[in-house]
């Protein structure tokens, strides 16, 4: 079954996922991320900036109709007061490596 954002425990969306490195942040305003975080449950996967990051550079990462992954923590993290990337404008493969810790 294909999902796009949804709300559930930490341990069943990652049932059977490999996790490469998991990243705790500290953030101003986490109340404001999670808020907004949870407005977006029901948009659908963005298999188009999964696929296309090389395809397609001059992407706007920041359109809210649909996420993929990294553009939904990264911009999570945005609206609670913490940028993780340099250049939100969009991302490539290269701003990806590229992630301010």
């Amino acid at each position: 079954m294909l999902h796009g954002v949804r709300r559930v425990p930490m341990d069943i969306a990652l049932a059977g996922q490999v996790t490469v490195i998991a990243v705790d942040y500290s953030v101003p305003d986490a109340d404001a991320g999670l808020d907004w975080l949870r407005s977006q449950v029901g948009q659908p996967y963005d298999w188009r900036g999964a696929f296309g990051l090389a395809l397609d550079v001059d992407r706007d990462w920041q359109e809210e109709t649909d996420w993929f992954c990294f553009e939904l923590a990264a911009c999570t993290l945005e609206r609670a007061g913490r940028a993780i990337f340099a250049d939100t404008g969009h991302i490539t493969g290269s701003v990806l490596m590229a992630i301010k810790l």
